[in-house]
Parts: structure tokens; sequence; C-alpha cells
């Protein structure tokens, strides 16, 4: 998954936000990321009790500049 990847997930996952459709499934239904993918970032957040953007950072799935820079870019976008 890169920058404008977790951008499109992040938006998606606000449209959605009434729906409960959480960052995985959305990902999934996106292709940007395999089940087993979902099943480790999900693993890896339970267990360590991190938040998501740490966890890909740590897992080497995005540099944390481009981290910061999409949700940087995000809240902008959907602030009000």
């Amino acid at each position: 998954m890169d920058s404008k990847g977790l951008f499109r997930v992040l938006t998606e996952q606000r449209k959605r936000w009434q729906d409960s459709n959480d960052f995985g499934q959305i990902a999934l239904e996106m292709g940007l990321l395999n089940e087993r993918q979902v099943g480790e970032l999900v693993e890896s957040q339970n267990s360590a009790n991190a938040k998501l953007g740490d966890i890909l950072v740590e897992k080497g799935v995005l540099p944390q500049e481009k981290l910061i820079r999409v949700l940087r870019d995000y809240n902008m976008a959907h602030s009000k």
C-alpha cells in the first residue's frame, strides 16, 4: 500500500463511518491489501495496542514521512 492508497482508504472509511466498515475491509475491497496483510495488521494492532499508522511504518509498508503527509492532507481535506 502506498500513500495514495492509504488516503483513499481513509476517505472511504470516513464515508462509511456509520456502516462500521473498518480500514482492513475497505483496503481488501480496494485491492490494496490482501487477507494475510490485514490479518497481520489486526494482530499487530491488538497485541501492541498501537495505532494503525505506526504499525504500517513499523512493518515498512509506508515510510513515516509519507504517513505524516497523508494524515496531514487527509485532515486538511476533511476538516470542516
